[in-house]
This record gives structure tokens, sequence and C-alpha cells, in this order.
């Protein structure tokens, strides 16, 4: 693990976050900025009035559990929902994946991706094996399956996408459990976006063979909190893990899935707000895209813009550009390099007030 660890660097977001300012307009990390309203925090001290400073169960305290899988009937349909509680989607996807997994397993990953997604193959000792998502944003269905081999033992998805904020859909999920059919492959559905797409969201977790996980940072915008949870439809892969977390946090933190119990029943309007001011980043990053005539992704789910910088004088030079943004501009952005991609785009988080987004955009307009 040591030697593993050793090879891992710090991720290029978080090498470049350490280079900002106090002053400099963050488009970098996917945190949203929005307080928790009166009636929220209401709520939430309400809530202390329950036996908090218990351990709660090592997967999760049974209400919680239980409204996990009444949402989850309700989205797909009755079924043999097994649910585990995880600090956070990150660990729920390394608990999952050393619960499934066995050196040398091969495990494929669509470019671009999320940079802790290599990292954990790397722990777990995977041979990873890569698929590119173009412009279009549209899953790459037949190179997928054209890429299976006997050893590849593992697909993670990730819809809607980080970086690339792309939807999969339906009708390309279909295509790709088709061929999957006769294959012992299981897929991991990394929905931590999930609620930023437009209506017509089609989970790959419709699909057996499928684990899903979704989690409270990104779809509450609570990304301090910690929290996150994995359904399955294989009991024994629950139960592996359930042993997992209690040898490494032995339970998630009680008085937040407390809090989560409630959000999910009713969420006081915060997804509401969330997605409006999702809504508006995503218009005024459009017309700017427009004006400066430049390409990028879909904007269809997830709350990034992945823009390139073909044309500009810094077309294949994302780092260069994202550097020099910060030291001239006060702009923090992504270079698509930290994603497993090619240098020639930059990433944007647009859930930012307008008047900031605006004002980010002014500056790097400048600088194109």
């Amino acid at each position: 693990m040591r030697k593993a660890l050793d090879s891992i660097q710090l991720s290029i977001t978080r090498q470049l976050a350490e280079k900002a300012s106090p002053s400099t307009i963050r488009l970098a990390l996917g945190e949203p900025n929005l307080p928790l309203s009166d009636e929220q925090k209401g709520l939430y001290v309400k809530l202390m009035e329950q036996p908090i400073t218990l351990y709660s169960p090592t997967d999760g305290l049974a209400v919680l559990k239980q409204e996990l899988v009444r949402q989850t009937e309700r989205e797909f349909g009755p079924g043999d929902y097994h649910t585990l509680v995880t600090t956070g989607t990150q660990q729920a996807l390394f608990m999952a994946l050393g619960a499934l997994s066995n050196p040398g397993d091969g495990i494929l990953l669509i470019t671009p991706h999320y940079p802790s997604y290599e990292a954990l193959s790397t722990l777990y000792q995977l041979k990873p094996s890569f698929v590119k998502r173009q412009i279009d944003g549209r899953l790459p269905v037949d190179d997928i399956l054209a890429s299976l081999n006997e050893n590849i033992r593992f697909i993670l998805l990730n819809s809607p996408n980080n970086p690339t904020a792309s939807v999969d859909s339906e009708e390309d999920l279909q295509r790709l459990y088709a061929g999957l059919k006769e294959r012992d492959i299981t897929v991991l559905s990394d929905e931590v976006y999930f609620g930023f797409s437009d209506d017509d969201f089609h989970s790959a977790f419709h699909h057996e063979k499928t684990v899903l996980i979704r989690g409270i940072s990104k779809t509450f915008g609570l990304t301090g909190f910690r929290l996150a949870w994995v359904v399955a439809r294989d009991a024994d892969l629950i139960s592996r893990m359930k042993r997992y977390q209690q040898n490494i946090n032995t339970c998630p933190n009680t008085h937040v899935q407390l809090f989560v119990t409630e959000l999910l029943k009713d969420d006081r309007g915060r997804m509401q707000d969330l997605k409006a001011l999702w809504n508006r980043g995503r218009e005024l990053t459009r017309s700017f895209c427009e004006k400066q005539n430049l390409d990028y992704y879909p904007m269809s789910g997830s709350f990034y813009a992945l823009l390139s910088l073909k044309g500009t004088r810094f077309e294949n030079r994302a780092w260069d550009f994202a550097l020099h943004l910060l030291e001239k501009q006060d702009v923090l952005v992504v270079p698509s390099k930290a994603f497993g991609e090619d240098d020639g785009y930059f990433r944007i988080n647009v859930l930012v007030e307008p008047e900031l987004l605006n004002q980010a955009f002014e500056r790097i307009a400048m600088e194109l």
C-alpha cells in the first residue's frame, strides 16, 4: 500500500487550489455555496434533541436505510435492495471496489473522468483500460464493448458526469447492457450529481449487475457534511462492505444521518434552489462560449462546463492557461489533464452566483 500511495500525486485541482489567494474567484472545486435556510437550520438544531452523541450501526441508522429503500422502490420499482451508508461517495467507491475486486482485475474507465478513479485502481492493483468520450458527450458504447476482454470485471460509469457535464441516455445505456448480457461484469454507477440533470435522467441502476452510489455533497449542496450511500441487489456485497466500514471508520455520522433522513422526505426547497442557480449558470456559460466562439461538451448534467481552447493562443496548453489565468486574473479553473484527458480543455463550476460568474468570464475573455 505504501508503494501505491507514493505513486499517487495530489490532484491537479488541489495543487492549483493551494496556489489561490483569498481574493481568487474559484471556479475549480465542485463545491456549491448555498447556506442552509432558516428552516433547514431549525431542523438541524431540533434533531439535537435526539441521542446524537452515540454510535450509529456500522451500516447506518435503520430510519435512514428504510427511507433509502423506499426511495429506491419509488424510482426503480419493487426489488430486493440492500443499502449501506458511508462517509461520502469516494469512500463508497473505495469500499465497493475493495469488496468486489482482486489484484489484477481489469476495470474500464471513460475519459475524461474524475481523478480519483485512477487512484482507486492503483490502490487495489487493478488494471485500467480507457475509452474516450467525445465532445458530443454521448456514452461511447461501441468503443466500450469493443474494448472488453476476459480480464475486465468492472465498468465505472459517472452520470451526470464530472467533468464533461454529460448525461448518459436511456438508449445508450440499453445498448451497453445488451452488450454486457453474457459477461461477468459489474457496473459501478457513480451518481453523486444526481438531481443536476434534465428531467429525462435514466440511471444505470435500472439494469442488473449494477451498484448504485449517491450522496448529499452535490445533490443537496452539503459537501462538508460527508454522507453517501450504496444500494445493491447483492446482499453479500453489502455484508462485505459493512465489515470493511467497521474497520475503517466504525460508522457514519449519527446527526448528519438524522438530518438527511428528513431531507430525503422533504428537502425544504434546497434542491430546487440549487438547480435554479445551476440553470442560470448554464445560460451564462453558453452565452459566454458563443461570444468567444468556444466549443464545449453539452451541459446536460452535474454543474460543470468543459470548454475547449481550440483556436485560442492557449490551444492544447490548458495547464499553462490555468496557471496564467490564476496569476494574471486571479481566477481558478482546472485544466483537462487533471481528468485523464489531453491538454485542450478547461473545466469550470457554473454553480456560482451570476455576478461572480460574469466577473470571472470578463477576466477569462481578456486572456483567450
